[in-house]
This record gives C-alpha cells, sequence and structure tokens, in this order.
C-alpha cells in the first residue's frame, strides 16, 4: 500500500533498536513510502540513526498517565501527514487509538488485550507470535505465520556523538583499549547483575591490557561506585551520566567488547558490531538477547561464567 507508514514506536531504547528489523522490510517492500515513528524521549535519538526513519514524532508515554493535551497535539500532526499505514509495536490500547483516531487507512498490530483489535484493521494472532521481541516486530511487516530473513539491528555512530566525545572525553575519544560496562538498567531489581560480579570482569579485562568504562546513566552511578569499590584494577573510567546517548554509542563504538546486563545499551552494542555479552538475571534471553554476528549471552552467570565465555569470544 503506498503512502507514508507510521510506527507507534515501543518505549525504552533496545525496544527501539529491535525495531529496525522491521524498518528495513518496510523499507524493502515499500521503498517509496516515508517512514515516521513516535517515539518517546528516551529512545527518539535512536529512531533518528535509522535511514528508514523520514520524522521522528516524540510522546512521552508515562505509565499510568495519559498525557490527553500533548496526544491531541500529536493526532493533529498524525491527522496532517496522510499515512496509508500505521504499524503498533505494542499490546496497549492508547497506542492503538492514535492511528484509528487519525483514521490511518491500514493499521496492523498483534491481537491484543483491552479490545486493541477492534481499533486494528490486520491483527496478528498471538498464537503465532514468535519468540523474539526482533522477530516479533519485523512478522508485523509479512503475512501472519510467514517465514522470512530477519535483518539484524544496525546502528551507526552519528557526528555529533563523536564530536561530543571527542570534547568532553578527549582520552576516551583517542582510545583503543577499552572495554564496557554497563551494570546499569530501567528495572534494577530484576536486572541487575551483582556489582562484584562486575568488579572481577573488570580485574580480568585489566589484566588483559583492556581498559574498563563504566556507561549508562545517572541513575547507574551509585552501581559503578560498587563496581570500582570492589576492583583491584585502578583505572576504571565511570562515565555513567556523563554522556549523551549519542556520544554513549561513539564511545560504545572505541570499545573491544561490552558486558552489559539486559539494557539499551546492551542491544546498542550489539547493533553497532562490538562483540557483546548480555548477562541475564531475570528477564527471558529467548526474548531479549542481542542481536548481532557477535552477540553473545549469559544465564544464569557467575564471574567465573562470565570470563570463561569471554576468553572464548574476545
Amino acid at each position: 500500500m503506498a503512502g507514508p507508514i507510521l510506527i507507534v514506536g515501543d518505549r525504552g531504547i533496545g525496544d527501539m533498536v529491535l525495531a529496525h528489523g522491521l524498518l528495513q522490510a518496510l523499507r524493502a517492500q515499500e521503498p517509496d513510502s516515508p517512514i515516521d515513528v513516535v517515539a518517546t524521549p528516551a529512545n527518539a535519538a535512536v529512531a533518528e540513526l535509522f535511514p528508514e526513519v523520514r520524522t521522528t514524532l516524540v510522546l512521552e508515554n508515562r505509565p499510568g498517565r495519559l498525557d490527553l493535551g500533548r496526544r491531541l497535539a500529536l493526532l493533529r500532526e498524525v491527522k496532517q501527514g496522510g499515512y496509508a499505514q500505521a504499524f503498533v509495536l505494542r499490546h496497549y490500547l492508547k497506542d492503538a487509538l492514535l492511528p484509528w483516531l487519525a483514521r490511518i487507512p491500514r493499521r496492523v498490530g498483534w491481537h491484543g488485550g483491552e479490545g486493541r483489535h477492534l481499533l486494528l484493521t490486520d491483527a496478528l494472532p498471538n498464537s503465532g507470535l514468535p519468540a523474539h521481541r526482533a522477530r516479533q516486530l519485523a512478522a508485523l511487516a509479512h503475512p501472519a505465520g510467514a517465514e522470512f530473513e530477519l535483518l539484524e539491528p544496525r546502528l551507526a555512530v552519528p557526528a555529533a556523538g563523536e564530536e561530543e566525545l571527542r570534547n568532553k572525553q578527549p582520552e576516551l575519544a583517542a582510545a583503543s583499549d577499552l572495554a564496557a560496562l554497563c551494570p546499569g538498567g530501567v528495572s534494577p531489581r530484576g536486572k541487575q547483575w551483582p556489582a562484584a560480579a562486575y568488579a572481577k570482569v573488570a580485574d580480568w579485562l585489566a589484566a588483559r591490557d583492556l581498559r574498563p568504562v563504566i556507561v549508562g546513566a545517572a541513575a547507574d552511578r551509585e552501581q559503578a561506585r560498587q563496581i570500582i569499590a570492589a576492583a583491584s584494577a585502578k583505572e576504571i573510567a565511570d562515565m555513567t551520566g556523563g554522556l549523551s546517548l549519542p556520544a554513549s554509542l561513539a564511545l560504545l563504538a572505541r570499545c573491544r567488547v561490552l558486558v552489559s546486563n539486559d539494557t539499551g545499551l546492551m542491544h546498542a552494542g550489539a547493533a553497532l558490531g562490538i562483540t557483546t555479552l548480555g548477562v541475564f538475571v531475570k528477564t527471558e534471553p529467548a526474548t531479549w538477547s542481542p542481536v548481532g554476528a557477535n552477540a553473545h549471552w549469559l544465564a544464569p552467570a557467575s564471574a567465573a561464567d562470565a570470563i570463561a565465555k569471554l576468553e572464548r569470544i574476545i
């Protein structure tokens, strides 16, 4: 169906990275149809890096809040966009409402609860839902139950991120011996690997002439502090909260390896093509493992397990 395409996106950085397979499939099917993405403030910067995306429409999606004023303003934007198709990535009624109210002719999503399927013209059955999230999203571009090749997410470092990294951290920007640790995450109680385990991995990396650098948000600083306190290695750089997402991507791209909880930066590292080891504590790797030629995961894992895996993949 020719005409502009709207993606009503997911919430997190990792979710947006995993949606790249869907975007690539749609571009292959509709090469002349522009693709716009409804994103959150947290992951809009990721959507903007995909060459398939023309415009990012930002909507703060706060749990339990309808945010009626902003949604009405967004609805006006969407109505003016002349979209022929919309793809709804989450199982929430309020996400499906936007393309329905905008009268987008074709509205595709998974058959979910809350009467959401009544707002879709193409509701794919949950019984056909693939296991991995990246494949779930890409399946929206294909007939229900069809076999298809999943195109791996790919990220390129933005020029603005390179410039920020050089300005803020010239030493790291010039380094070639970095190894990243990402101990944070939006659900720390469920996803965080212990700081003591990260400290042992940091010491192992340092013993192999790799400089550990801790990446993440400002909320991860306490975890970073605990890792540094528990480690014997003296040169561990703490970049938690110190860089924007584009600059964090520039830093990751310089790293030999990334060891991470199940976080958005884990998926970003894999999409950048660096050797990535995801450590899963609670979430299901069959659904959320990193995707890419150099992507690996462990669950459950001790520090010794992670080090043994690193010996094989670095």
